[in-house]
């Protein structure tokens, strides 16, 4: 982007900002608990930065506040709604990777990312329990750069991303060490779950949270289904514009050819081959307008669908990760009780078995957290699914209307293309092609006074035994 246009984008940007001034940090809280529904924008793109620091920065607007934010900063907020909030169905951003340069700073791939942002936003804004989280009030109060860096990394250290974190504060043993051996420990649980040596840990929501994923998982298969399906439609139409396309070009040619080769070629051939190309050209331009819409409309419907239903897994992923972590605690607690037991049975010294139980503790208040997380993010998920379920619905018929609403309006204008080429395709022959056409000439006519013609009556009539001027009896008994 040229210096001077991204000065005059920047100036706006921060003529608007002084608009709305930022709201204070301890009031977001109050805001959105009052207010029914927080309007919010995503909007004034700025390309920033050089080389491998260029970014593009969005505002992010509402009645109280307006901050700037980078991509990485919404997947940040995705995260830590995820961690703050586990088991909430939180809606998933659009990810489209663009390593060129050239593309990721395009008009077009900021304007996509902008609106997928937006939509991002708006959904955390409208859901009770997302616009609340920790994590929202620095984003939506904290200005870009050193306050909010700030305001994250407080957020951060309050709840860190993940429960291994948590047990590393509480443990005594290195840090780096002890999330090594707590991912080892989970791949080792996960293992034995999976050949039957161990049994996952299970709360009471689990028969409910199981009818869950039973659902989602057969509607993952329909909509994965319905996917090829509504690619193969949108493709049909392209199809559809490049046949009509290729329909006109040897009309055309054929044309050029008649206006070349024949003489006196006739006007209303030419006519109607000039009619049929108009037509190949309209219809080329509708079909690809179709396809356009098709693909902006039906086929982003309906991956925002699979995108709806990915959202689900993600939640019941979260919550069978919760059930893994707390199912490894509880093995490392057996695993110690039982070590316990040995020590005492095998007489070793007190600091030993001292030391073992130290450890078993340590395990405890690891597994307490973990257990109550689990717990927590059962209740939500369930009370989750019974709000996002029928949506799951509603975003199916928003598909299947997007694109009936498409096959209405282009049927329509090509029903009208068709009617002005009806005209021109009687099926009445034109009277100039034919004059042209010799005169027939009558089978039963033959000149009296051809000699050949004499020759052989009187060749036939001698075969026959009679006169060659009287007729065989055959004949005139029929006669």
């Amino acid at each position: 982007m040229p210096q001077r246009k991204l000065s005059i984008i920047k100036d706006q940007s921060e003529q608007h900002q002084n608009q709305v001034a930022l709201l204070d940090p301890s009031l977001w809280s109050d805001y959105v608990t009052t207010v029914a529904m927080v309007n919010v924008e995503v909007r004034d793109p700025i390309t920033e930065g050089e080389g491998r620091h260029t970014y593009t920065a969005y505002n992010v607007v509402t009645e109280k506040a307006s901050v700037r934010r980078r991509y990485s900063d919404f997947q940040w907020l995705y995260k830590r709604l995820q961690t703050e909030l586990p088991g909430a169905i939180i809606p998933i951003i659009p990810h489209r990777r663009a390593l060129v340069v050239d593309i990721k700073f395009s008009k077009e791939f900021i304007e996509s990312r902008r609106v997928n942002l937006e939509k991002f936003i708006k959904a955390v804004l409208e859901h009770d329990e997302l616009k609340n989280a920790p994590s929202m009030t620095p984003f939506m109060t904290s200005e870009l750069g050193e306050d909010f860096d700030t305001a994250k990394q407080t957020v951060e250290n309050a709840r860190p991303s993940t429960h291994e974190e948590e047990a590393d504060e509480a443990s005594a043993g290195p840090t780096v060490g002890k999330r090594v051996g707590n991912f080892l420990a989970k791949a080792n649980t996960l293992m034995q779950v999976r050949t039957g040596h161990v049994e996952i840990e299970q709360t009471k929501e689990d028969p409910e949270i199981n009818v869950i994923k039973e659902y989602i998982g057969e509607v993952e298969i329909h909509a994965k289904q319905l996917m090829l399906a509504c690619q193969a439609l949108v493709k049909t139409t392209i199809d559809k514009s490049n046949a009509i396309h290729d329909f006109g070009i040897p009309v055309a040619a054929w044309k050029s050819t008649h206006q070349n080769s024949v003489k006196n070629s006739q006007e209303s051939i030419l006519a109607t081959m000039s009619s049929v190309i108009e037509f190949s050209d309209e219809c080329t331009s509708l079909f690809e307008e179709q396809h356009g819409l098709e693909k902006a409309k039906f086929e982003a419907a309906m991956q925002q669908l699979m995108l709806d239903i990915q959202a689900f897994n993600v939640a019941l992923k979260k919550r069978r990760n919760l059930q893994v972590t707390y199912t490894t605690k509880l093995k490392q607690i057996n695993d110690k009780e039982t070590a316990i037991d040995k020590a005492t049975k095998a007489l070793k010294p007190p600091e030993v078995t001292d030391r073992l139980a130290s450890e078993k503790q340590g395990l405890e208040r690891e597994a307490e957290p973990i257990k109550a997380a689990l717990d927590d993010c059962s209740v939500r998920l369930i009370r989750e699914a019974s709000r996002a379920q029928p949506l799951l619905g509603h975003s199916l018929r928003n598909c299947i209307k997007e694109y009936a609403d498409i096959q209405i309006e282009y049927t329509t204008k090509l029903k009208e293309a068709w009617k002005k080429l009806l005209p021109m395709l009687g099926d009445s022959i034109p009277a100039d092609a034919m004059t042209a056409a010799p005169a027939p000439v009558s089978p039963t006519h033959v000149p009296d006074d051809d000699p050949e013609i004499e020759e052989l009556d009187d060749a036939a009539a001698a075969a026959a035994g009679g006169d060659a001027d009287e007729p065989p009896a055959a004949i005139v008994d029929e006669v």
